[in-house]
C-alpha cells in the first residue's frame, strides 16, 4: 500500500486483464468473478478494482512472448471495429501479382507468398474464434494491451496444444 492504496504489480493487472479477455468480462465483471473465485479458495488478497484495471493497462509494459524468429517485420492490422484481415482479391493481386496459368496456381501461390498470407488469416480467424471478434478497449493504448495479451494467449494455447515427436527405435 503507498498513501491508503493498494499497488498492484504489472503481472496481477495482466492476469486480471487476461480473464477478462478469455470469458469475454467487462472489467466490473472480471473483478467480481476473481473476487468469487478468491472466496471460494478462501483467499485473502487484495483484487484490483475495474477503475484501478482500467488505468493500469494505458501504462502496463508487456510484449508478445514467443515471437517467430525471423528477421522480417511482422504487421498487424487494428482499427476501431477491431482485428481485420483481407482475403484473396484486388489487395491480393495487388500484393502478389496476377495468377499465371501456364505455371500452375500452386506454383503462383508458392512464388507469391500466398501461402504465408493463409496463415495470417487463419490466426486472425483464431484470435477471432478464441477470444473475440472486435476489441473491447475503448483507447488505441489500450487495444495495443488487449492485443499482445490475445497474441499471447494464442501463443501459449499452441506452444501446449503442439505434438511432440519423438523417434523410437
Amino acid at each position: 500500500k503507498r498513501g491508503g492504496q493498494q499497488i498492484y504489480s504489472d503481472l496481477a493487472i495482466e492476469i486480471m486483464l487476461s480473464i477478462r479477455l478469455l470469458f469475454h468480462l467487462p472489467l466490473r465483471q472480471a473483478e467480481g468473478f476473481v473476487t468469487s473465485i478468491f472466496q471460494l479458495l478462501k483467499l485473502d488478497l487484495p483484487i484490483p478494482d475495474h477503475t484501478t484495471l482500467s488505468r493500469r493497462s494505458t501504462t502496463l509494459d508487456i510484449c508478445i512472448k514467443n515471437k517467430p524468429s525471423s528477421d522480417k517485420p511482422m504487421h498487424l492490422i487494428v482499427n476501431s471495429t477491431g482485428l481485420s484481415v483481407h482475403g484473396e482479391g484486388p489487395w491480393s493481386e495487388h500484393k502478389h501479382g496476377s495468377k499465371n496459368e501456364e505455371a500452375g496456381v500452386f506454383q503462383w501461390r508458392r512464388d507469391a507468398g500466398y501461402y504465408q498470407q493463409s496463415k495470417v488469416e487463419n490466426t486472425f480467424y483464431r484470435y477471432k474464434t478464441i477470444l473475440e471478434r472486435k476489441l473491447r478497449a475503448r483507447n488505441e493504448r489500450n487495444r495495443e494491451m488487449e492485443t499482445i495479451i490475445g497474441c499471447n494467449f494464442l501463443n501459449r494455447f499452441h506452444e501446449v496444444g503442439r505434438c511432440k515427436s519423438i523417434l523410437v527405435d
